[in-house]
């Protein structure tokens, strides 16, 4: 360690020492704090799990739907690669570029499919937290809470500052599910 090191630890650490030995003002005494597991709330409240839901029901519709094209791309390359030796060059390189404009095709709808759906998630997420927000403020009111901090965010928190219950208590009362709001895929 060199000294500049050296100075400035043993500056800390008399700081620290003076700060350790002065009186907490009755200001500092009188902060109370809450905390609340956002990622809990948004996971296990009932609008939380009517997006999953949602979300997961559209996923398996869209998988459905995508199969049948899926399988037909992979058909058509594998009949492309057959007749690769049997065409003469402008007749494949004629079919192979409309089978990369069908692939591609395939692609951009899958892309904007998901888009949309991650879209209207958002969009339900930022409802389900504006709620929480505003149940969050209600519950600190009342408690007398200075301060409310996302428990992502900390190491250690007491199980009585933890409002995380309440709040998914209060929240599926006001709001016991959100609409997913997904355009209908353009064909």
């Amino acid at each position: 360690m060199n000294l500049r090191n050296l100075r400035w630890t043993a500056a800390a650490t008399v700081l620290a020492a003076a700060l350790a030995t002065l009186p907490l003002s009755d200001a500092r005494a009188e902060i109370k704090i809450g905390v609340v597991d956002f990622q809990q709330v948004m996971h296990d409240s009932s609008a939380g799990k009517a997006v999953q839901q949602a979300v997961q029901a559209n996923d398996e519709s869209f998988r459905k739907e995508t199969t049948g094209r899926r399988e037909k791309l992979q058909q058509t390359e594998q009949e492309l690669v057959r007749q690769r030796s049997s065409l003469s060059a402008e007749a494949f390189a004629k079919k192979r570029e409309d089978f990369l404009q069908k692939a591609g095709e395939f692609d951009r709808d899958v892309q904007a499919h998901i888009k949309a759906l991650q879209q209207g998630m958002d969009e339900a997420s930022r409802t389900i937290q504006a709620a929480a927000v505003e149940i969050i403020n209600a519950l600190a009111h009342e408690r007398q809470t200075s301060m409310v901090v996302n428990k992502a965010q900390v190491i250690f928190v007491e199980p009585s500052l933890d409002m995380t219950s309440q709040v998914i208590e209060k929240l599926n009362a006001k709001l016991p599910s959100v609409q997913v709001k997904i355009p209908p895929d353009k064909k």
